[in-house]
């Protein structure tokens, strides 16, 4: 996961690097030993690197948070600098990790939002084109807060369209007849099959002859011989089948009807029409994998795959793993991608059910992600930072 927020301490983060803002208390001093604060000391430059010494990281970036200077000389651009200023530095001595603070979270004059909505602009934009795993760590979910807007419509969202999940407790019991019913789905047989009026059936030792069709012998079972006719010849009858249990009918062939002339072009040019209008019909009708959807979605937008990685907050290594397995990834994944695709709402339901993983009416968290979808944001930061105020598990 390339860029995540989550609740805990800093100095217990494990990651290649770390940020230290020295105007915060963060407890990094304390828990990197005597070591750390000679070392950042003897270095007079900001921001400046040190080793992690006692920490779970192996590289320490100490830098000084912006002052606010009452909203006119560019507060918000040069508290995007101090992330960038950051990034920068982890990437050049190669770290494949880095965890930062909310920077300026608790520094007067700076408002939520734009401490909020710093750190995604520099790292989605860093991450389009670079892959590294960036991590925001806050001490309490106060710190991350959405819009009331943005709150008001999303719970009344949710709201309206949560369903309680059925479960053995809560399933209605089922009738006589809604048994039945499901028997006769799972044999084949959606409705009673009527009796024909004239269906009728023979016994071959009770059965008088007067009540047989006229012109129509039958084969018995046991008596199949030969019957006198009035010439006094004798007609062969059928011979009994032991593999097939109904009666045999046996009727003279009534003469058959002329051959109508067959005209060879016009059944030429009725076979041509055929192919030509059902070929295209089979290939429409037929039914495509989430794997083929999947290619067919990717090749429609067109995003390189940095970018789609990006968008879906995935790493190059996840994305090359999906192309070459034949199956559908877990649901987690199918979403990011359904999100990264910029998909419709009827368009992911179709993506997920596809992937076995449908979207759920009974679950917080894909209601959360229909919402956002649904009112076309597409953008993952956004959903994430929301699943994290309604403590869901994020992207």
């Amino acid at each position: 996961m390339p860029f995540k927020i989550i609740q805990g301490k800093l100095a217990e983060t494990k990651a290649d690097a770390i940020v230290n803002d020295e105007n915060m208390d963060l407890g990094l001093y304390e828990a990197a030993g005597p070591q750390l604060k000679p070392a950042r000391e003897a270095l007079q430059s900001t921001p400046a690197m040190t080793p992690g010494f006692d920490l779970p990281c192996k590289k320490v970036i100490h830098i000084q948070e912006p002052i606010w200077l009452g909203g006119t000389h560019h507060e918000q651009a040069r508290l995007e600098d101090c992330y960038q200023a950051c990034i920068d530095m982890a990437l050049y001595h190669h770290c494949q990790s880095l965890a930062m603070p909310l920077i300026c979270c608790k520094k007067p004059g700076f408002e939520k939002d734009m401490v909020r909505q710093a750190p995604m602009n520099v790292i989605g934009t860093f991450l389009e084109t670079e892959d590294m795993d960036l991590t925001i760590v806050v001490d309490n979910k106060e710190m991350i807060s959405l819009p009331e807007e943005t709150t008001k419509a999303l719970d009344a969202y949710i709201s309206k369209n949560w369903k309680e999940e059925v479960t053995e407790e809560t399933r209605e019991p089922e009738t006589t007849s809604d048994f039945v019913k499901k028997v006769k789905k799972l044999v084949g047989v959606e409705q009673e099959q009527p009796i024909k009026p004239n269906a009728w059936f023979i016994d071959a030792d009770d059965h008088e002859e007067a009540n047989r069709p006229s012109g129509l012998t039958v084969g018995m079972n046991k008596k199949a011989g030969k019957k006198k006719t009035k010439k006094g010849k004798a007609e062969e009858k059928p011979a009994y089948d032991p593999d097939n249990f109904k009666w045999f009918f046996h009727q003279d062939e009534p003469p058959k009807p002329p051959e109508a002339p067959v005209v060879e072009e016009v059944i030429e040019e009725t076979v041509e029409d055929a192919v030509a209008v059902e070929g295209p019909q089979e290939e429409e009708n037929k039914e495509t994998t989430w794997k083929e959807d999947f290619l067919s979605y990717c090749k429609q937008k067109d995003l390189p795959d940095p970018l789609l990685c990006r968008k879906a907050n995935i790493s190059m290594d996840t994305l090359r793993s999906i192309r070459i397995s034949l199956k559908a990834p877990d649901k987690d994944l199918c979403l990011a991608l359904a999100i990264a695709l910029e998909l419709t709402l009827d368009e992911t339901r179709e993506f997920m059910d596809k992937a076995k993983a449908p979207l759920s009416a009974s679950d917080k968290r894909d209601l959360i992600v229909s919402y956002f979808i649904a009112n076309g944001n597409h953008e993952i930061y956004e959903i994430n930072e929301a699943l994290f105020v309604y403590d869901q598990p994020v992207f």
